[in-house]
């Protein structure tokens, strides 16, 4: 389909439906100014094989980038019941980025701050029927994001380290939930920061929010081991709650159906606790014990280097 209009004064555009139908309008709006754009796709039984949703996604991300590689700054993307692999879920793949072939051209938004991505079976998003994605691996993709929400990937210590490494300015996190593996006894972290003397050119990690969504039905974190483990990791993490585990008397259900009521009335009452109290604990302790002439300054002078663990309004159209 040829373009049959352009839309010169559009900023942000929104279109939804199966991968073909999103391919065929993509291109059929020509709009070279647009800084915004959110996808949304799904498939049903007996819609396009495989490789036809992987042409489609190719076309489709392709035009992306010849149009707007330079205007681009926030891209959304939701895929319902997807067929193909194409972001990465770890380090290594078809590419040293981990993008599959269909998912290549996103590679060349090169001004991108703002990215959420959602791959996810089912009628909706929970706990245990989205895609995962690599959040160092997109990080390492488009070093430019300020904002990277991932609502249906649940953060391991090992993710949260290896972000903690990069040299990028990522601002906000958001995520589904934290992985148990938060609850596992891990070798302990500098109750310090060290100096920025061991390497004056390293970067302290720009994170000043981390939102967590959901909480697992299953187990309850421990926040004063997650405030220790965040602490030195982002000196300059301002925002972080995570909810709450509520008590459960599973006697007073009884059946899927019930279980399915119950975890709707806790979703409708969420509440949260304020990881940061715990922070500012270790702070003030920490402040409190600092050396009056000691040459070692506040958080600001943490380096990434030293950090152990592993590595691995405008217009608006909608369709």
């Amino acid at each position: 389909m040829s373009s049959i209009r352009t839309f010169a004064t559009l900023r942000r555009l929104r279109l939804g439906g199966r991968p073909t139908g999103v391919a065929a309008s993509l291109d059929a709006i020509n709009a070279p100014n647009v800084d915004e754009v959110e996808l949304s796709c799904h498939r049903g039984q007996g819609d396009e094989t495989e490789a036809e949703d992987a042409d489609a996604l190719y076309a489709t991300f392709g035009l992306l980038c010849r149009r707007n590689a330079m205007t681009l700054r926030s891209f959304k993307f939701h895929f319902r019941n997807p067929t193909v692999c194409l972001f990465p879920s770890h380090w290594g793949a078809t590419n040293p980025f981990g993008f599959a072939n269909a998912a290549s051209p996103l590679l060349e938004l090169c001004c991108l701050q703002d990215v959420e991505l959602l791959l996810y079976s089912g009628m909706s998003p929970g706990h245990h029927n989205c895609r995962h994605v690599n959040a160092a691996a997109l990080l390492l993709a488009w070093p430019t994001l300020r904002t990277l929400s991932l609502p249906g990937v649940s953060l391991t210590p090992e993710a949260l380290q290896a972000i903690a490494r990069m040299d990028h300015g990522l601002q906000s996190l958001t995520v589904q939930m934290l992985s148990q593996h938060f609850l596992d006894d891990r070798p302990g972290l500098p109750a310090t920061p060290p100096s920025c003397a061991a390497d004056p050119d390293a970067r302290t990690p720009a994170l000043r929010e981390l939102r967590v969504n959901e909480t697992s039905y299953y187990y309850a974190l421990d926040i004063v081991k997650l405030a220790c483990f965040l602490d030195p990791l982002f000196p300059l993490l301002e925002r972080c709650s995570v909810p709450s585990c509520p008590e459960r008397d599973h006697s007073a259900y009884h059946g899927i159906n019930a279980w399915y009521t119950m975890l709707e009335e806790e979703s409708r009452v969420k509440t949260y606790i304020d990881v940061m109290k715990e922070v500012e604990k270790l702070r003030l302790a920490r402040q409190n014990t600092k050396p009056v002439n000691s040459e070692s300054s506040c958080f600001a002078d943490v380096t990434v280097a030293d950090i152990p663990g592993p590595f691995y309004h405008p217009c608006v159209l909608s369709l």
